[in-house]
């Protein structure tokens, strides 16, 4: 079959030509001001309903759920496609890299709470036994007190209590050798090698920091001697001992006041030397601790001075951005405020709670708590109508996000509902444990003015794109309350 010179078969024609078809005929005129101007003003051309609303299809809205069609073996000889979901994959690649997950933080932060709820009953009990003691002493003045006998430690209990008394002091031995070598090497600038030293006892720990703090004080860094400062203060033994100077120091000066008054009495007392030697006898002994911190008072001192000279706030921000906690190196412990401990007792009560705070004052962890702890027991009853949690955030982009955030601490446990589409677990039977949704789009993938499933899943069996009608959940956590009823949100 001929075709045409320079077409492709199948090609269009060429366009006819303006001089009667002949080859050599000139190309076409440009057009004239006139007729530019009249298809300048010419209006464009409408186009249909359909193709617009495919057009914003195609760039912001799902055309079809994401899934995966794969083949699932039913006997040796019959095989069949089956179409799974690719939900669970987007949302572990949309997950943070790690996740806090409040219920440990809330177990230790309830055992440290009742452990001083202990120690201050104890101390309690023990104030009302002294006093009740001195009282009985002095109704009794007259008469005859009856002494209770102390119970000794038997042998075994005191090689014991020897045993690990010189197990302690070998290895603060060590941790002091340790420290010691490493000083050495501070002696030049370098702190990095104490940072390093491992201490096996608290004493150890607690000399580490001071040794860490003589050295920043040495080198004039203000942020490492700040950090390290709070966090020495910070240090239960560090409290302790501090106090037990306190003690002593106040002491020494009760003895001298009463001394220096008897001297005033007794200008020409023959005795002053026999009572100087007497006050030296009566200095309190300090316990390893308190000689511990009394050895590092200058750096401590000469520390909290500068401290006391600056402004912390604008320190802080400026200078200490990237030590303040948890960054800083030496306290990395997570700790729950106060009002977070009363909201989280709440919960554990079944009890309802609004909780107004600022920005990063953590009030994701109060409804990560929620919303983890009430799925889990749901998960784990027996009972069909334990109910999850209903999750509802003010924007689609806060959906994915908290739903990935929950997908990775309970894989298989959320579903998440937009105007876009709705997704919900294959696994899940019923509704799921996390429903994670904004306001209007929640309201009308549960509603399900059908009935709770739809005639639309009766027939094809369950479908992973259809939520389970119904409100029953347990709890419902309503995040940036302020903004659901904004223009995507509600």
């Amino acid at each position: 079959m001929a075709t045409p010179s320079g077409n492709w078969r199948g090609a269009p024609p060429p366009p006819p030509s303006l001089a009667g078809g002949s080859r050599g005929a000139a190309p076409p005129l440009p057009p004239t001001a006139a007729v530019a101007a009249a298809e300048v003003a010419a209006p464009e051309e409408s186009l249909p309903q359909s193709s617009i609303a495919f057009d914003r299809m195609y760039d912001l809205y799902w055309t079809h759920s994401p899934t995966d069609m794969i083949w699932v073996i039913i006997s040796r000889r019959e095989r069949k496609k089956k179409a799974k979901s690719r939900m669970p994959v987007i949302l572990r690649n949309l997950a943070p890299d790690s996740t806090f997950d409040p219920r440990e933080a809330w177990a230790k932060e309830k055992l440290r709470l009742a452990e001083e709820a202990a120690s201050a009953d104890t101390t309690e009990k023990a104030a009302a036994a002294a006093a009740a003691e001195v009282t009985a002493k002095d109704k009794g003045k007259g008469k005859k007190e009856k002494k209770e006998k102390e119970k000794k430690l038997s042998k075994k209990d005191e090689m014991i209590l020897k045993n690990e008394e010189k197990q302690r002091g070998k290895e603060v031995a060590s941790d002091w050798e340790k420290l010691d070598s490493a000083s050495k090497t501070a002696k030049k600038g370098n702190l990095a090698e104490i940072r390093k030293v491992e201490t096996q006892t608290p004493a150890g720990a607690l000399r580490k920091l001071l040794m860490i703090l003589e050295g920043s004080i040495k080198l004039d860094d203000l942020p490492a001697a700040f950090d390290v400062l709070w966090a020495i203060e910070a240090n239960a033994m560090f409290q302790g001992a501090e106090a037990e100077i306190a003690a002593a120091k106040g002491k020494d000066d009760d003895d001298k006041d009463k001394g220096g008054k008897d001297k005033k009495k007794d200008k020409k007392d023959k005795e002053k030397k026999d009572d100087k030697k007497d006050d030296k006898k009566k200095k309190v002994a300090l316990s390893f601790e308190a000689e511990l911190v009394k050895d590092f008072k200058k750096e401590l001192k000469k520390a909290r001075e500068h401290r006391k000279k600056t402004d912390l706030v604008e320190f802080q921000l400026t200078k200490m951005h990237d030590r303040l906690p948890p960054l800083s190196m030496y306290n990395r412990k997570f700790r729950l405020d106060a009002w977070q401990c009363r909201v989280l007792d709440m919960v554990d009560q079944d009890r309802s709670a609004v909780v107004c705070a600022p920005t990063s004052s953590g009030k994701t962890v109060i409804s990560t708590y929620v919303a983890v702890k009430i799925a889990e027991e749901a998960k784990l009853s027996s009972s069909s109508s334990e109910g999850g949690v209903l999750f509802v955030v003010p924007s689609e982009p806060l959906v994915w996000q908290v739903a990935a955030m929950f997908e990775k601490m309970m894989p298989g446990s959320v579903a998440l509902c937009t105007d876009l589409m709705a997704y919900r677990p294959e696994s899940a039977v019923g509704q799921s444990s996390i429903v994670v949704g904004t306001p209007n789009a929640l309201e009308s993938a549960l509603s399900k003015v059908r009935g709770l499933v739809g005639a639309e899943r009766k027939k094809r069996g369950s479908d992973y794109a259809q939520m389970s009608g119904g409100f029953g959940f347990r709890y419902a956590v309503f995040d940036e309350c302020h903004s659901l009823d904004g223009e995507e949100g509600g």
